[in-house]
């Protein structure tokens, strides 16, 4: 069995064992734009890996807004593939007049290698709403961990506008008698959703001053123009 995606193929009731029937589908994650009111198209190609013809079935699981109607349909819903064959299956999407973003998920299913399991391979819809984007973020709170050779910065961030934020961690400290050191978080930040909690760290090397106990903690992110924000707050306060 075959997967390409953090969310993966997942086998339903049973135990993994003998010829698998295995299914694919690309791309992995399907990003959309649009105006309220817009319609977009948008397309998944699946994938037969396996030696065994297959039925696929395709459904949607949409995260529901009160008041809103579904706002993404998929076809077709059900058809055989072949060994080896691909299959395009489209989207089709009305942009709700709402504002923010919206989330979906397109789940696609076979027959398992047990008469009661199935084999489920899913990819994300991330839909924003243009013109009705607001981005804003705050930092909570701030925890910091001296070491002999560093000190490590602790951020919770609270998302407090309508879209999707990776917020990155930046740390400027205060040495003893005087000079500052700077630093900012390696990897990839963690997404935070609107209304929502997440936290970034980021690891400050120190001279041989050591740190004095100052310094101002930044959080950076960018918006779908590309343009960077940040947000700072004081160590202490």
């Amino acid at each position: 069995m075959k997967s390409r995606s953090v969310w993966g193929a997942i086998l339903v009731g049973g135990f993994l064992w003998g010829p698998v029937r295995a299914l694919d589908m690309t791309p992995e994650f399907i990003p959309l734009r649009g105006e309220p009111g817009r319609r977009i198209k948008a397309a998944v190609t699946l994938v037969n890996d396996s030696a065994e013809t297959v039925n696929v079935r395709l459904s949607l699981q949409v995260a529901p807004v009160e008041g809103e109607k579904p706002w993404v349909t998929v076809s077709p819903q059900k058809f055989r593939l072949r060994p080896g064959k691909k299959r395009v299956a489209r989207l089709k999407v009305k942009v709700p007049l709402g504002s923010g973003e919206r989330e979906a998920q397109v789940w696609a299913r076979v027959r398992g290698p047990l008469s009661t399991s199935e084999i489920r391979v899913i990819r994300k819809v991330h839909l924003v709403i243009e013109g009705t984007e607001r981005y804003a973020l705050s930092i909570e709170s701030l925890r910091t961990v001296g070491h002999a050779d560093r000190v490590s910065v602790t951020a919770g961030f609270l998302n407090e506008g309508n879209v999707t934020l990776r917020p990155a961690l930046g740390a400027d400290l205060g040495l003893v008698g005087g000079g500052r050191v700077t630093a900012y978080q390696e990897g990839n930040a963690v997404a935070v959703a609107p209304g929502n909690f997440g936290s970034g760290q980021v690891d400050v090397l120190l001279s041989q001053k050591g740190w004095d106990g100052t310094g101002t903690v930044t959080a950076y992110y960018r918006d779908s123009t590309g343009i960077i924000h940040q947000v700072e707050k004081m160590v202490g306060d």
